[in-house]
């Protein structure tokens, strides 16, 4: 087997996602993949040549970006984009990606339906602010603003508005962190913002967003992404908020960039 770190984890993510894996070896094969996902560098992914993350570190070089510019409206598209994403394999079981967030910019609040998710700190520093959705009908200590819309009790009975319990503390991670993992069922909706300065992070899926399975296909079952906001209604206990389905901001786009690392096998 080839030694580059990240095709160790790309192998690794593919024993432990595999839909033949046995049951009862998955946290062991999981725990080995965090291990050496936790080792892994900027410089194993080829980082060092990322433009995007070249670009968030150099300070503004046209009127456009700084304080006070000139520019309209219209012209603000040329902005760069809050968050490059750099694609780095797919497969039928895992896909693994390489994220890099602007300055003072986030990957706003947002779910992995039925998946498991991986995260390395590469560069910069991350706060990770999660949420696990709560399943148990609280509809006895509904705020008198949801109780009292029929609107928004649609959107509770449709599942687009819940519980979810924050998970405290909020992560605060750099590339000396391991990685983090979040579950299907825990803390499985979470805000991804840099701290600081630009920051990346590897991100491996499994299995990969679904958007729109054919129904022939042997994974028919639709993973798509969906965007909350937090309500401010109170809930019966500090740590639960309301999360409603949502559009994310206007202001968040995502561009991509060719991944530049060793090429995987």
């Amino acid at each position: 087997m080839c030694h580059h770190g990240i095709e160790k984890v790309f192998q690794l993510a593919v024993t432990t996602f595999s839909k033949k894996c046995p049951a009862d070896s998955f946290r062991r094969n999981l725990e080995t993949l965090m291990a050496a996902a936790s080792r892994l560098t900027g410089e194993d992914v080829g980082l060092e040549q990322c433009q995007a993350l070249h670009r968030a570190g150099q300070s503004p070089s046209n009127t456009l970006d700084s304080p006070g510019g000139g520019g309209d409206r219209r012209e603000s598209v040329k902005q760069p984009a809050p968050v490059t994403y750099i694609p780095v394999t797919e497969t039928h079981d895992i896909s693994i990606g390489i994220f890099v967030i602007r300055e003072g910019e986030s990957i706003p609040l947002h779910d992995h339906p039925s998946m498991h998710g991986v995260i390395k700190c590469l560069a910069g520093n991350l706060r990770i602010t999660s949420y696990t959705r709560k399943e148990a009908h609280l509809t006895s200590v509904l705020p008198d603003r949801i109780k009292n819309s029929g609107q928004m009790r649609e959107k509770l009975r449709f599942g687009e508005l819940f519980l979810a319990e924050r998970v405290e503390p909020s992560l605060e991670v750099s590339p000396d962190h391991p990685c983090c993992v979040l579950e299907p069922d825990q803390a499985n909706i979470h805000q991804i913002e840099s701290v600081g300065g630009p920051a990346a992070f590897l991100d491996i899926l499994a299995p990969p967003y679904n958007i729109d399975p054919p129904p022939e296909g042997d994974d028919t079952q639709e993973r798509d992404c969906h965007y909350f906001r937090v309500l401010p209604d109170s809930a019966s206990s500090p740590a639960l908020r309301w999360l409603l389905q949502s559009q994310p901001p206007a202001s968040f786009f995502c561009d991509t960039e060719a991944y530049r690392g060793p090429a995987l096998h």
